[in-house]
């Protein structure tokens, strides 16, 4: 009998207690975290459009492509968290920086192209992104800074009376690029698509 009773006393005791202990979160007034991811200034500084420009790209068959830019965008994209304590509504939120342009065009084979540079999280850490949609097929770049182009940079178009040169900003060379002018060049179903403007 003597061995049941202190069972029972230490577990009454503990309950009591349990129910006893001051609610932590009593007078504390929830708090979000907030912290904001922003596209990095070398990567934005390669970003020669403005979102109302005149893409001009002309193939090697002579079709033409004119497309005319429909804005700059620039927001934030809102990613919520868990919570960083036991009380509810302390929230942690994470803001990336995501800009995107949308040019459109009335030829059936160039008809949209859209550019979007972005911030983003994965693996516990958050980098910048990049990727541009030509009509309906996308292009993952590694750069567009300039900072690690595919070499050799011996490819150039003729653009506003010079030769202008860029390099591969993907390791399967579909996209010639350089800071002045943006998009120099493409593939694009087996076409070879030049910058005139």
């Amino acid at each position: 009998m003597k061995t049941l009773t202190l069972p029972v006393l230490i577990l009454t005791a503990m309950c009591c207690l349990q129910n006893c202990r001051r609610d932590p979160c009593k007078g504390v007034v929830p708090q979000e975290r907030i912290t904001k991811f922003n596209i990095a200034d070398s990567l934005k500084a390669a970003i020669p459009y403005n979102g109302k420009d005149t893409l001009v790209f002309v193939s090697e068959t002579g079709d033409t492509a004119r497309l005319q830019g429909t804005g700059y965008y620039n927001n934030y994209e809102d990613v919520q968290l868990a919570n960083y304590s036991d009380c509810p509504g302390s929230n942690v939120k994470n803001f990336y920086e995501h800009v995107y342009m949308t040019f459109k065009g009335p030829n059936p084979s160039v008809n949209v192209i859209t550019y979007e540079v972005y911030r983003s999280s994965g693996f516990g850490s958050s980098y910048n992104g990049f990727d541009i949609k030509i009509t309906d097929t996308r292009y993952y770049p590694n750069t567009f800074d300039g900072s690690s182009y595919y070499l050799p940079v011996d490819d150039s178009i003729y653009i506003n009376n010079n030769y202008t040169k860029g390099g591969y900003a993907d390791e399967a060379k579909t996209i010639l690029y350089n800071k002045e002018y943006g998009i120099l060049k493409f593939k694009l179903y087996n076409h070879i698509w030049r910058k005139i403007k």
